[in-house]
């Protein structure tokens, strides 16, 4: 992906240590739910990069497909939001494609780190977030320390990713910003659409 790289907090080194950070209360007393806040942010930071990514790529095509007499959607990201808004047409499901031919390679050019962090934002990866807080909420050593729980650890600091999951969560977020993204060529399609 030729897209400028999300900048980097100064803090966040990697993964390994954000987990250990999201199970250990330091002596500034950063608590696990802070923890997951921020982790939630940088994957928001993060989701939030490639969407625009998709977006300005969707925008970039102007070969519409769309029928009617009416020709004021100027490109496909256009097209996208009318359906979103209205109704989908019969060949909705090519757009859904087009949606993730764009986002499955964007998710394969993010680092193994990223890929994590926003995993760690869908559904598998908030299932997955309550386990490990189980664990430290039982007493638990999830830092490896004790005795028997070096697996714990280690399982902290690699949690599975499913890029599947990765790609339709942000399918999920660029559908919402196409319901809620309205300019002159979308609201006289709809009124146009609507009167007929």
């Amino acid at each position: 992906m030729t897209e400028p790289e999300p900048e980097q907090d100064e803090h966040f080194v990697g993964l390994a240590d954000l987990a250990a950070t999201l199970v250990k209360v330091s002596g500034k007393k950063k608590s696990a739910s802070r923890a997951t806040n921020d982790v939630m942010k940088r994957a928001g930071k993060i989701a939030g990069t490639v969407v625009e990514y998709a977006v300005r790529r969707l925008k970039r095509m102007t070969d519409c497909r769309l029928p009617g007499d009416d020709p004021d959607l100027k490109n496909v990201w256009e097209e996208i939001c009318v359906q979103v808004q209205g109704d989908e047409s019969m060949s909705w499901h090519d757009y859904v494609e087009l949606i993730e031919s764009i986002l499955i390679p964007a998710v394969d050019a993010l680092d193994a780190i990223e890929q994590r962090i926003v995993w760690l934002a869908t559904a598998g990866g908030q299932e997955w977030k309550p386990e490990v807080k189980a664990l430290a909420d039982d007493g638990h050593d999830t830092a490896g320390a004790g005795s028997g729980n070096a697996g714990i650890a280690a399982d902290l600091a690699n949690p599975p990713v499913d890029a599947g999951e990765i790609v339709e969560y942000l399918k999920e977020i660029l559908l919402v910003e196409a319901e809620e993204f309205a300019n002159e060529n979308i609201r006289r399609y709809l009124v146009g659409r609507n009167s007929n």
